[in-house]
């Protein structure tokens, strides 16, 4: 039931994404403007997510999953009040409430109802799932733009939010969901299961645990180049349609599909290998199949490198991010909720930083030499990566660490 919420948000979050910046673009927006609102969402989610994960601690996740139910269907409701640009910018930083809780609290209560041995195939399972949504909810989103306006486009993302506020009533709470420590901590987290919370807390101090996790070198090296990835993703999925229809696509929203299908089909697979073989042997592929869609979307000039591109970017983001949540799950030793909260943060601040500055440069130099820059800052970061991918149980493989 956790999984089939968190893809019914992601419909309720998708159907906005694909056809915002069409919207945006038919109304006279430009490439700069569109890039503006878009950031502006992620800026919002951003500044929100440090206070969200604060509230985890206290009153548990699965209120913030809640919570994001609800924003998803309050949210799209404010875009049918103004057409003014200034107003929807201060409407998008408002929506963004919504998925800046339950990005971030999904994954961890799913890693609570698992064993250690199975949290990359989780992952996996739960990125596979999510990404589905992209398989059609943002090309579905443009399609009802087109047909009825961005009404419809707003009934069929409340229609998705209220489904998952109703399948959340079948989620049970467990104590663990309220743990602001490291999955390790066992004494911590056998008196949460006891009910003792205030002795749970204790012991957490004690051991020094519920400092801030940003002092760890490892926990920085991920947010930092799970940063850079989501850069990429910014600027794609702000300027693809606008892209697409450059290069006379008929339907630019069917990129998404392409990226989702691409990004679904090794999600659980590369889960399940990162638990057999280490994140190594998993990250490379990943990050070498990112850059080679990127060259692909600077260099091609037809439908086919367009989609192309968008598939070979979906399979390597699928990969990278099962890989990153995975490894953020094994080394964050301390507060786990605000170790989640940086790294979708470190994906909003990428999102900020693909679509704004992806946007100055596809207007001033065109979309070949932003997507070149964006590969050029991936190559940095995944080079870093590959330089500590040898530290942690998740790096060596579930089998070796049981050796």
């Amino acid at each position: 039931m956790l999984i089939a919420s968190a893809l019914l948000l992601f419909y309720n979050y998708d159907f906005i994404l694909g056809a915002f910046p069409v919207y945006l673009a038919e109304r006279g927006g430009s490439s700069s403007e569109i890039g503006l609102l878009m950031g502006a969402f992620s800026g919002a989610s951003f500044l929100a997510r440090p206070l969200l994960a604060h509230l985890a601690n206290r009153r548990g996740l699965g209120l913030i999953v809640r919570l994001a139910a609800v924003g998803g269907i309050v949210g799209p409701l404010a875009y049918l009040v103004t057409t003014s640009t200034g107003w929807l910018a201060l409407l998008r930083v408002v929506h963004a409430l919504m998925p800046a809780g339950f990005i971030m609290a999904i994954p961890l209560m799913l890693v609570d109802r698992c064993s250690p041995s199975e949290r990359g195939r989780t992952i996996g399972l739960h990125g596979a799932a999510t990404s589905s949504s992209l398989l059609v909810a943002p090309s579905i989103g443009i399609t009802l733009l087109h047909i009825g306006g961005m009404r419809l486009v707003v009934a069929g993302a409340i229609l998705a939010a209220l489904g998952a506020l109703f399948l959340l009533r079948s989620v049970r709470d467990l104590p663990e969901d309220r743990l602001p420590i490291g999955s390790d901590d066992r004494t911590a987290r056998s008196l949460m299961r006891e009910g003792t919370a205030s002795e749970a807390s204790g012991a957490a101090d004690a051991e020094g645990r519920t400092a801030s996790p940003w002092r760890d070198r490892d926990v920085l090296v991920i947010l930092l180049v799970n940063l850079t990835v989501t850069l990429n993703f910014g600027m794609i999925f702000t300027f693809a349609a606008v892209h697409g229809t450059t290069l006379g696509v008929a339907n630019p929203g069917l990129f998404f599909s392409a990226f989702a299908l691409g990004s679904m089909s090794l999600r659980l697979l590369s889960g399940q290998a990162i638990d057999r073989f280490g994140a190594r042997l998993v990250g490379a592929p990943g990050f070498l199949l990112l850059l080679a869609g990127l060259l692909t979307l600077a260099t091609g000039t037809t439908p086919l490198t367009f989609f192309g591109g968008a598939l070979l970017m979906g399979v390597g983001h699928g990969t990278c991010q099962t890989l990153l949540w995975t490894q953020l799950v094994e080394r964050a030793t301390q507060s786990r909720a605000m170790a989640a909260a940086g790294m979708t943060n470190a994906f909003d601040i990428g999102i900020i930083l693909g679509s704004t500055v992806g946007g100055f440069i596809a207007e001033a130099f065109g979309f070949t030499w932003m997507y070149a820059a964006g590969a050029l800052v991936l190559f940095v970061s995944s080079a870093v990566w590959l330089s500590t991918a040898h530290r942690g149980k998740a790096d060596a493989g579930t089998t070796q660490a049981s050796a």
